[in-house]
């Protein structure tokens, strides 16, 4: 009987040794502020020249799905593009705040730029819920991803998109603005 207990204490002592002396795992790869901020600059790049497409294609009468859907599944596309690129890194911290509000104002602009075209898509659009559904979960994505690069910068985004919440809740953006806090 009393052997037990001294080997449940030796156990117990031997435990918390291994444990004070294991060494932390280090990450491979971290992300940095640069390179999140190459990342949002990117894709604003890629968005930039697809919103003017769809814009156009929605003002167009003749607009049909064949259309209207590549372009949109682009966009999304390019939104999957950049979430995968964040995965690559982990967490950071930034030294300035001012990078990060750098960041949340590009990415406010992306997102008040799809908001943007999605609103001048006919109602009644063959498939339009189904795109935007992809829409907002390819966004809901990203900005989960980039609140995990950069702590904090989803209230930043959603300070930003105040004025944009009604729009995005009449769209049915409802992942996206759950995320925003709006």
């Amino acid at each position: 009987m009393l052997f037990s207990r001294v080997v449940s204490f030796f156990t117990f002592i031997l435990t918390l040794g291994i444990l004070a002396v294991a060494k932390p795992v280090e990450l491979e790869s971290r992300a940095d502020a640069a390179s999140v901020q190459n990342i949002v600059a990117t894709l604003k790049s890629k968005t930039d020249q697809i919103v003017p497409q769809i814009k156009s294609a929605a003002a167009n009468p003749q607009a049909n799905s064949a259309t209207i859907t590549p372009l949109i599944d682009e966009l999304v596309s390019a939104l999957n593009a950049a979430q995968s690129s964040l995965t690559q890194g982990g967490a950071i911290k930034l030294k300035s705040r001012q990078t990060q509000d750098e960041i949340a104002t590009t990415f406010a602009g992306v997102v008040t730029d799809i908001t943007g075209a999605v609103k001048l898509i006919p109602f009644g659009f063959p498939g339009l819920p189904g795109l935007i559904v992809s829409l907002d979960v390819a966004l809901a994505e990203l900005l989960t991803g980039l609140d995990i690069a950069l702590v904090g910068l989803g209230l930043a985004v959603g300070s930003l998109l105040k004025g944009v919440g009604g729009l995005l809740a009449g769209l049915g953006f409802v992942l996206t603005l759950g995320l925003l806090g709006l």
